[in-house]
């Protein structure tokens, strides 16, 4: 294949694979682990599972507290 004139090189397109969830490699390092327990894949189980913890904080840390919602509830109800 010739670069057509005006062109200087060709591009190539490379994908990457999407990056895996906490969970996903918490379970892939929890298997690894339990068929060969050498310290490489317990670190990797123990990174994993810090991971996972990381990942559960900061999901609940996005979730609305308790009181911000019945504010919103009860100034929405006053409103109707």
């Amino acid at each position: 294949m010739q670069t057509p004139p005006g062109r200087n090189a060709i591009v190539c397109e490379v994908k990457s694979e999407p990056e895996q969830s906490p969970f996903r490699q918490f379970v892939e390092a929890v298997l690894a682990f339990s068929d060969d327990p050498d310290p490489v894949n317990l670190s990797r189980y123990l990174a994993a599972s810090r991971a996972l913890e990381d990942d559960g904080r900061s999901r609940v840390s996005r979730l609305p507290t308790r009181r911000a919602h019945r504010t919103a509830t009860h100034v929405n109800d006053a409103a109707a």
